[in-house]
């Protein structure tokens, strides 16, 4: 019998009703045997659940499989154990905050969803398929006591956004196909399928088999069923729940800017292994101003402008994109929650890098750090000027044979943070300066300037 492997980044009982949101991005860019591609993806899926445009797996489905009863996805990973440890985690934190008691059931229905999955993986013929509708949770949304809780666990209280999974038996494997819908309406879906449902609930738990349509085209159908009804409610045009207009499906969106994606997990990983306090703040700073790039992008494409942008450029549209965001008070949406920035850029960036550091040759040596590629405590050198760490260890991935050279000239000095800024603005050619007035004053026999 083929042994199971846990998953490695273990989802444990929070010690207050408020989890740290971001912190599984970071141990997922830290953990040395992280796949690359699936990093890549979680952080496609988070930056693509903030943009205001549809969402689907459009010709990427999920390919999950069955071993022992329990659902496996490409990696291995046993989804319905993690699944009914987010069950768990969810209860606990209901225990100690029961405005969270209706997302601890939300996620204890989606926990029995994947064991369902795995039986009609054992039963069903190939070309059948499972259809299920999580709507958005309307009635925690209404109620004043739980309002707040709803957007703060992810869903989309702006868009009204709900999903339909189908589950698509081929070749002895499950296929799962994703497709946001949006402007959910519990009234309005009862009407589509001619039920009585009384809550979001209630549709969640309801499984319906198919044996003679695809998945492409049970899709298909349902959201042009939803979206005939809203037209005959709003006399608009909808496609996928959203008034119909130019623009695209968000995950293809996103992948249009490797550049965003590659400059998010490079920002990550650094936090992950030099960032100090409040690391998950960093961590949301991070995909918050990736975001704010994202929808500025997107809002773009939607009024018939798709802008190309640079690699080299990318750090700094993030950054300006970010603080314009935030100035502005915009909140964005995604797996992790609801996130509105209120600190300033400057505020934000003091709060990275305070203790001492050594500069040698124009760089910054920190001493006893954990590198996140070869997971050795090394003195990893940092470039001030273009924001990029390098590990000393040859064999490390994280190496780079001309940082070390060029920190391996004479000289050095201790600066604080203060100190270090003060070059950042000022230049080498104040400094230099200084050091001349200095020495002059030594001469004259003083001790200061």
């Amino acid at each position: 019998m083929q042994t199971l492997e846990r998953n490695k980044l273990e989802i444990q009982k929070p010690k207050s009703p408020e989890l740290y949101r971001y912190l599984g991005l970071l141990a997922l860019a830290r953990e040395v045997e992280a796949s690359d591609e699936f990093l890549k993806q979680q952080i496609v899926t988070e930056l693509a659940e903030s943009l205001d445009t549809e969402m689907g797996t459009h010709g990427r489905p999920i390919e999950l499989r069955v071993l022992d009863g329990q659902l496996i996805d490409s990696r291995g990973t046993n989804m319905t154990e993690s699944a009914f440890a987010w069950y768990q985690t969810q209860l606990s934190r209901a225990q100690l905050d029961n405005r969270l008691d209706w997302f601890a059931d939300f996620a204890r229905v989606e926990a029995e969803e994947h064991v369902a999955v795995a039986d009609f993986a054992q039963t069903a013929l190939d070309g059948h398929v499972m259809m299920v509708r999580s709507l958005f949770p309307e009635e925690a949304y209404a109620h004043a006591y739980t309002h707040a809780t709803v957007g703060a666990e992810g869903f989309r209280p702006d868009s009204k956004r709900a999903f339909i999974r189908i589950y698509e038996k081929q070749d002895g494997t499950i296929k799962e196909h994703i497709q946001s819908i949006d402007s959910s309406n519990l009234q309005l879906w009862n009407q589509v399928f001619g039920e009585t449902e009384e809550t979001t609930k209630d549709f969640l738990t309801k499984r319906h088999l198919y044996t003679n349509i695809s998945a492409e085209e049970l899709i298909e159908r349902t959201s042009m069923m939803y979206d005939n009804a809203l037209y005959e409610q709003t006399g608009v045009l909808h496609r996928y729940g959203k008034p119909q207009g130019g623009t695209t499906e968000a995950n293809s969106f996103v992948l249009k800017y490797p550049q965003v994606i590659a400059d998010t997990i490079r920002e990550l990983r650094e936090i992950a292994a030099y960032g100090q306090g409040d690391m998950n703040a960093q961590a949301e700073r991070t995909i918050y101003d990736s975001k704010a790039l994202l929808s500025a992008l997107h809002e773009q494409f939607a009024g018939g402008n798709e802008r190309v942008i640079g690699a080299e450029d990318v750090r700094e549209m993030r950054s300006a994109e970010g603080a314009k965001a935030a100035e502005e008070g915009k909140t964005f949406y995604g797996c992790s929650g609801q996130s509105t920035i209120v600190a300033t850029t400057a505020e934000l960036s003091s709060t990275l890098h305070i203790e001492s550091f050594t500069m040698k040759n124009k760089l910054e040596v920190h001493q006893c750090v954990t590198c996140p590629m070869c997971n050795r405590v090394v003195d990893a050198i940092r470039d001030p000027k273009t924001k990029s760490w390098t590990c000393p260890k040859t064999d490390c991935k994280g190496y780079n044979k001309d940082v070390v050279s060029r920190l391996a000239g004479n000289g050095s000095e201790t600066k604080d943070f203060g100190e270090w800024l003060r070059d950042l603005i000022f230049g080498d050619e104040a400094y230099q300066a200084k050091k001349q007035i200095q020495k002059k004053q030594r001469l004259l026999g003083k001790n200061k300037i």
